[in-house]
């Protein structure tokens, strides 16, 4: 005589594949992946320097390459100035 089992286990919960179930499973742990992320990027970003920081920052730096080469001779006076009054 063959059995034929029931895979219900007492409280309407089937063990069985249901499609639902893996599609909220796989929301659930790909919202939980993004959180993560979002928190790591966010921790970043309040180290980071801001857009205005940033752009300070590079301004002192391509007058810093100006004098540098105007130290070494590459450019004259004239060009020197130009070229600060070009960046400012």
């Amino acid at each position: 005589m063959m059995h034929y089992w029931n895979y219900d286990l007492g409280y309407g919960i089937n063990p069985g594949f249901s499609f639902l179930g893996f599609l909220f499973q796989v929301l659930f742990w790909g919202m939980i992946v993004l959180l993560i992320v979002r928190f790591f990027r966010s921790s970043h970003s309040s180290h980071c320097c801001h857009n205005d920081e940033m752009e300070e920052v590079e301004g002192d730096r391509s007058l810093d390459i100006i004098r540098e080469r105007y130290a070494k001779g590459e450019i004259d006076k004239k060009e020197f100035e130009q070229l600060k009054k070009d960046l400012s």
